[in-house]
C-alpha cells in the first residue's frame, strides 16, 4: 500500500503547485475562509450519517487500513441542491454519538463547493460529528504535507457509460509506530496524514470498513440525485460505477485481499450493489450505482 505506481486512464490532472514550503488552500468563492468549527455555525460543511448507503462493508473486527481504485463519474446533482452523492471509502471505529471516521473519494456537493463538479474530497470526525472534525481542511485536523494536491481537486474527464473508464486510486493506511492515517492517492502521491491524537477510538485501529456510494438528500427536498454513473447494471463495469482492486491492512499490519468470510453487502432503496468477487484482472470488486427517485418511487 502506498506504492508508487501510476493507474492507467487516472483521470488526476496536477498543475504546477505551490513553492515549496507552502501548502494550497481552497478558498469557496461564495464563503468566506473558514475558522470556525461546525458547532459554531457551519452546519453545511459537515458530512452526515442519515446517508443512503450502497456497497460493502467488513465484520467488525481490528484493520489499519484499505486502498481500492473507484470509477469516475458525475452523477446528476441539481446545482441549487442540498444533496450530495459520493463514492468513498470510510474507515470507522466507534458507534453512535461515540463514532470515529475517515472518509476519502469523490463528490458531487453543490452546497458544499457551489458547483456540480466531481471533486476529491476528505472528511474526519471523532464524535460523529457533533463538535469535531469537518470535510478536508474546513478545520484543524488533517496535515497537508503535498503542496501539489488540494483536497477539493476537480476531477476532469469523468467516465461517460461507456469506456474508456477513469478511475482514482485511493489509500489509507495507519503507520504502525505514531498511529497517524495516512493519505495517497494513485499509488503516486502521499497527500498528508491524520494524527492519532484528533481520535478517540481511531488512534488505535478501524474496526469497521466501508467502500460504495452515499447518498444524501435533506428532508425539504422531494428527490434524490443519481448515484455513480447514474445507472445499475449487474456485471457491466463500462456503464456501472465501481470499485476494484480492493485490498485492506489486517491486525497484523499485513495486506489481504477481502473475501466472502467477513465482507457484507448493503443496498439502499434506490441504490443498488452487485458483483462482489474477486476477478484475476481486476482484484476483489464491485458496483454500485442507482438513477435516484422522489419519495414514493425510484426513477
Amino acid at each position: 500500500m502506498l506504492a508508487h505506481e501510476p493507474l492507467i486512464n487516472s483521470s488526476l490532472r496536477l498543475k504546477r503547485g505551490c513553492p515549496f514550503g507552502r501548502v494550497p488552500i481552497r478558498r469557496s468563492p461564495r464563503v468566506s475562509p473558514i475558522t470556525k468549527s461546525w458547532n459554531h455555525g457551519w452546519e453545511s460543511h459537515q458530512p452526515v450519517r442519515t446517508a443512503n448507503f450502497a456497497g460493502l462493508y467488513t465484520s467488525k473486527g481490528e484493520y489499519h487500513g484499505s486502498g481500492g481504485a473507484l470509477s469516475i463519474y458525475k452523477p446528476k446533482v441539481n446545482v441549487n441542491s442540498k444533496c450530495h452523492s459520493s463514492a468513498m471509502i470510510s474507515f470507522e471505529s466507534g458507534d453512535g454519538l461515540n463514532l470515529n471516521q475517515i472518509q476519502v473519494g469523490w463528490t458531487v456537493n453543490p452546497d458544499l463547493y457551489h458547483d456540480n463538479n466531481v471533486r476529491t474530497y476528505t472528511s474526519w470526525t471523532s464524535d460523529s460529528y457533533q463538535r469535531t472534525g469537518c470535510y478536508n481542511m474546513f478545520c484543524s485536523g488533517f496535515v497537508l504535507i503535498n503542496p501539489n494536491f488540494p483536497l477539493d481537486m476537480v476531477l476532469t474527464p469523468s467516465s461517460v457509460r461507456e469506456p474508456p473508464t477513469y478511475e482514482i486510486w485511493f489509500d489509507v493506511s495507519q503507520d504502525k509506530e505514531t498511529g497517524a492515517w495516512w493519505l495517497g492517492i494513485n499509488r503516486e502521491y502521499i497527500v498528508g496524514y491524520w494524527p492519532n491524537e484528533i481520535f478517540t477510538s481511531l488512534n488505535q485501529f478501524a474496526d469497521t470498513l466501508r467502500w460504495g456510494g452515499e447518498i444524501f438528500t435533506p428532508s425539504s427536498e422531494d428527490s434524490s440525485p443519481q448515484m455513480g454513473s447514474g445507472l445499475f447494471q449487474n456485471t457491466n463495469y463500462d456503464s456501472t460505477c465501481f470499485v476494484q482492486k480492493i485490498d485492506l491492512l489486517d491486525s497484523h499490519f499485513n495486506t489481504i485481499i477481502p473475501d466472502e468470510s467477513f465482507i457484507q453487502s448493503s443496498t439502499s432503496r434506490c441504490y443498488l450493489e452487485g458483483d462482489q468477487s474477486y476477478k484475476n484482472d481486476i482484484g476483489y470488486s464491485f458496483l454500485f450505482g442507482g438513477k435516484g427517485g422522489s419519495k414514493d418511487v425510484c426513477f
